[in-house]
């Protein structure tokens, strides 16, 4: 991490730029997780909720209260 301190107004639209992904960079991550969830189904579900949300599912199911 670069630690920057009282930058001059001029240099900051420059500090301030964040790297954004284009639809070629994430094409084949999502092309990857639609399959899987494709071919595995429910499996592939619970791997992306866990490796996404950090959620572990044992089940689907929804209560009438939630």
């Amino acid at each position: 991490m670069n630690k920057i301190y009282n930058p001059e107004k001029s240099s900051w639209p420059d500090i301030l730029k964040r790297p954004t992904p284009t639809v070629e960079d994430i094409e084949s991550i999502v092309l990857d997780v639609f399959n899987d969830v494709k071919s595995l189904g429910d499996e592939g579900v619970k791997k992306y909720t866990e490796k996404f949300d950090g959620v572990s599912l044992s089940n689907f199911e929804v209560s009438k209260d939630e």
